[in-house]
């Protein structure tokens, strides 16, 4: 993770990387809209990702990718004629970076409260019973495992212990596609993977470039402070603990997270995870839309 200011060229971007919450502004908060359901208004889906970034650059990936997916789908599932049978609720997470606070104090406050309608035989009800929680954390970035960097003469470069110095690879790899991960180690196993096949078979009946790939060691996003509570999955570009923590992507928590790093290919696959969710929650909300 860059935590140097300097790291970054662009005097602008560093600048508004620098500046600190006003004091007297109180404790950051989440976001979120609901589209209430027309029959069960008592259930509901959260579609969710985070809108904090830090490495001093623009958080295009981590997570701007997934804000805007979530931004994109609440439009769409709001659009005139747009009607559901459940709820969604649309949630922007903040605090993720520092411990899925905001996620982990939305569980605390509100696991007690759910399908519970307020006032008492009013109908309304502020906290819908979790269905499904599926959440969205880099979704852009897929080239692959380092590989050694080569001199001029096609040599591994070493570094001064003498150990080879990895880079990543100059494109997307062929074989990218969308990651959708639940915790075996939980208490809602079974349905959660259940949901996350259910998102791969809107995935290939629905998204039309990338494939999706299921893995069960969902890991520090903010879908797991539910995962005991909740069918709960993160849709990202690639596994987490064995891919991303091992460095398959060199822009994560760095300067270079931004808009202009990442290829017309790289966007593609985050189109893909926004069908593949789009289709999904459209069938398990139960949406039907007038021509």
């Amino acid at each position: 993770m860059n935590t140097d200011p300097m790291a970054q060229p662009d005097e602008k971007l560093r600048a508004l990387n620098s500046e600190q919450t006003p004091l007297g502004t109180g404790p950051r908060e989440s976001l979120y809209c609901t589209k209430v359901g027309a029959t069960r208004p008592d259930e509901m889906v959260i579609v969710s990702a985070h809108m904090d970034g830090i490495g001093y650059g623009e958080a295009a990936n981590d997570d701007g990718s997934g804000t805007a997916l979530v931004m994109e789908l609440a439009r769409v599932f709001n659009a005139p004629g747009v009607a559901t049978e459940r709820s969604i609720r649309f949630i922007l997470w903040n605090n993720e970076e520092s411990g899925l606070n905001g996620a982990h104090a939305y569980v605390a406050q509100r696991k007690d409260l759910q399908g519970i309608d307020s006032p008492k035989g009013s109908g309304l009800y502020p906290e819908p019973k979790w269905l499904a929680v599926i959440q969205h954390d880099m979704l852009l970035f897929d080239d692959g495992m380092p590989v050694p960097k080569l001199d001029a003469a096609g040599k591994p470069v070493l570094d001064a212990r003498g150990q080879p110095v990895y880079t990543a690879p100059s494109a997307q790899r062929a074989e990218a596609d969308v990651n959708i991960e639940f915790q075996v180690n939980s208490k809602q196993t079974d349905a959660s993977a259940k949901l996350a096949w259910a998102l791969r078979a809107a995935n290939e009946k629905y998204a039309t470039d990338y494939p999706v790939a299921v893995g069960n060691r969902m890991t520090n996003t903010d879908s797991v402070p539910f995962m005991d509570h909740a069918p709960a999955v993160s849709v990202r570009e690639s596994e987490r603990g064995m891919q991303i923590g091992a460095g398959w992507n060199p822009h994560w928590h760095q300067p270079t997270d931004v808009y202009a790093t990442y290829s017309d290919k790289d966007f593609l696959l985050g189109l893909n995870a926004a069908q593949t969710t789009l289709a999904a929650v459209a069938q398990l909300t139960g949406a039907r839309g007038k021509p």
